[in-house]
């Protein structure tokens, strides 16, 4: 399943999207990812799609506080309810994925997974989730720590 996690030292993350807090079965978290998707397409955004969780949806029966987007190619063409994110840490604790999504672990598990990793190690997690999803299908699953 995971080959293996890799840390990365001091780490930053920049992208440009729009803040999302409901549910993540809500038809307004679909159509933010298709609206990222569609400024990709454009060349306005560069994938990964990214999505920033502050609250994880295990932990809050399937509400989440969360940020999507992708890095900012270009800056005309973008509407103005963008705005910026940028994040730096320490260093992350990484996983990558590239595998059919039908088969691919959930986020979850791959957290899980991390957090014994983390734990082993001593490493003290952050709070903060990171998800990355590339278009051939890798999923990068990235946890902040202190």
């Amino acid at each position: 399943m995971v080959q293996k996690i890799e840390p990365s030292m001091a780490y930053s993350v920049k992208i440009s999207g729009k803040p999302f807090k409901g549910r993540i079965q809500d038809s307004a978290w679909k159509n933010l990812f298709y609206e990222i998707h569609d400024n990709i397409l454009k060349n306005i955004l560069r994938e990964p799609i990214t999505i920033i969780y502050y609250s994880k949806p295990e932990q809050h029966k399937g509400k989440v506080d969360a940020f999507i987007g992708a890095e900012l190619q270009k800056k005309s063409g973008l509407s103005a309810e963008f705005t910026e994110k940028e994040l730096t840490f320490r260093g992350v604790l990484r996983v990558e994925l590239t595998m059919h999504p039908v088969i691919m672990p959930s986020p979850g598990k791959v957290k899980r997974l991390i957090g014994r990793f983390a734990t082993d190690n001593n490493i003290t997690l952050d709070s903060l989730l990171i998800e990355k999803y590339h278009s051939d299908n890798t999923l990068t699953v990235e946890i902040p720590y202190r």
